[in-house]
């Protein structure tokens, strides 16, 4: 897992593009399981190919073709409120008396480790998965509107913004947290 501060410090070579985002947090939270050498090299390669700042999907297609191992995108979760507080009491501990029953009717031995499972719900856009930016493949014909596209006319991925980016509950509901975040953050400033 790559530190948050070697990834912004890397990520600070690329303050020259154009458009950098004024927040990395997506970036960090998508690329910080990816080894750090992969993103090295995925950075070294946007800078020589890119005069815009590269989206967590350029940055990936850039360690591909960088000759590095492939790999696929997954979406990172998101965090969920419970509706119902869960109380556990660690460490797990039995007395003899319940160990043996335990074993009588289970047939094996009490586990001392407690696993939580939540499924998500399913999402409310198809496209993007409720991250809103739906990824496309250019095939090199300009499609994409970027102007690197134009010179080198080679297939590669790009993001957009998705249709459901003013409507999308969950992505409203980021904004807003963002938003909240920022004014505390700000007022703190000021003190």
């Amino acid at each position: 897992m790559m530190l948050r501060k070697e990834f912004e410090k890397e990520l600070g070579r690329l303050a020259c593009l154009r458009w950098p985002p004024a927040d990395t947090d997506g970036h960090y939270t998508t690329l910080k399981d990816m080894p750090f050498a992969d993103f090295h090299a995925a950075v070294t390669l946007a800078l020589k190919s890119r005069s815009e700042f590269p989206t967590v999907a350029e940055i990936l297609n850039d360690a591909d073709a960088a000759n590095l191992q492939p790999r696929t995108v997954i979406p990172f979760p998101q965090s969920v409120e419970l509706e119902t507080p869960v109380k556990v009491k660690l460490p797990l501990t039995y007395t003899d008396k319940e160990r043996q029953t335990f074993k009588q009717t289970h047939k094996r031995e009490p586990s001392t480790h407690l696993l939580i499972t939540h499924e998500r719900a399913p999402s409310n856009c198809e496209q993007c998965n409720d991250s809103g930016w739906e990824e496309s493949q250019c095939p090199g014909d300009h499609r994409c509107g970027m102007p690197s596209c134009a010179t080198t006319k080679y297939q590669h991925g790009y993001a957009k913004k998705c249709a459901c980016w003013e409507t999308n509950p969950i992505l409203i509901y980021e904004r807003e947290q963002k938003r909240q975040y920022a004014v505390q953050e700000s007022t703190k400033r000021r003190r």
